[in-house]
C-alpha cells in the first residue's frame, strides 16, 4: 500500500539532492507551496506526469526518478498549482495516468479554453448549465465510467477492447481526452466520443490528436 508520508519524505530527499537550495527556498521560506507539495504527492499528480515523460516524450529515467519530472520542466510547475483543486475522493476519475497526461498536454498550449474545459469536466455530468450532449458531459461520463471495473460498455466499444481484460487501455482513455479537447476547442459535438487508440502509440495520439504548436502532424 502507498504511503503518502514516507513518499513525501523520500520525495523531499529526491528534490534536495537535485537542488538543495531551491528546495529550501520552497520548503523552508514559503509554507503554502510546502504544503501543495505535499497534495501533489498524495493525490497522485506526479504520477500522471511522469505517464506523459516516458510515453509521450520517450523519457525512461521517470520510472527510476518519479519526482524529478517536478524539476526538470518549468511548465508543470504552473500547472501542478492550477491542478491542485483536485482531491482524491471528489475527483478521483481525472486522478487517471492518462487524463492528467492529457490534461497537461492540452494546457501546454496555454488556452484559457482549455482550462475552462478541464474544469468543467471535472465539475462532472451535474455542471450547471450543462448539456447532457456536450463534449465536456460526454467526457465527465465516459470518465467516470472508465473509472468503474463493473463498467458494461456497450459493443460498439468493447469490440476495440483486447487481451483477457477486456477493458479499456490507457491509450484509449488518452486518444478520447484529447479528442475530446480538440471538438470543444472547434465548437463540434458528436454523437460518440470514445476513440480507440488501435495501435497507435501515446506519442503518435499526441501528435495526431492534439499536436502542440511547435510540431508538425505526420502526412
Amino acid at each position: 500500500m502507498w504511503n503518502a508520508t514516507s513518499t513525501l519524505a523520500r520525495f523531499k530527499r529526491e528534490w534536495q539532492a537535485i537542488d538543495a537550495e531551491w528546495a529550501a527556498s520552497i520548503i523552508d521560506r514559503d509554507r503554502h507551496r510546502a504544503a501543495l507539495l505535499k497534495r501533489y504527492v498524495d493525490e497522485g499528480l506526479t504520477m500522471g506526469l511522469n505517464w506523459y515523460s516516458e510515453k509521450a516524450q520517450g523519457d525512461r529515467s521517470a520510472r527510476s526518478r518519479p519526482f524529478e519530472v517536478i524539476h526538470q520542466d518549468l511548465e508543470i510547475r504552473p500547472f501542478l498549482l492550477w491542478a491542485s483543486f483536485l482531491k482524491q475522493r471528489k475527483h478521483q476519475e481525472m486522478l487517471a495516468k492518462p487524463v492528467l497526461a492529457a490534461m497537461f498536454h492540452t494546457m501546454r498550449r496555454e488556452s484559457e479554453a482549455v482550462r475552462m474545459f478541464w474544469k468543467l469536466v471535472s465539475a462532472g455530468v451535474d455542471v450547471d448549465g450543462g448539456s447532457p450532449e456536450s463534449v465536456e458531459c460526454k467526457l465527465a461520463d465516459f470518465l467516470y465510467k472508465a473509472n468503474d471495473p463493473c463498467t458494461e460498455w456497450p459493443d460498439r466499444i468493447s469490440r476495440h477492447f483486447s487481451g483477457h481484460h477486456k477493458r479499456l487501455n490507457e491509450r484509449d482513455i488518452f486518444a478520447t481526452c484529447l479528442r475530446a479537447v480538440r471538438l470543444f476547442s472547434e465548437g463540434r459535438q458528436v454523437n460518440e466520443i470514445f476513440l480507440p487508440a488501435k495501435k497507435r502509440t501515446v506519442a503518435e495520439l499526441a501528435l495526431d490528436l492534439y499536436p502542440l504548436p511547435s510540431e508538425t502532424p505526420a502526412a
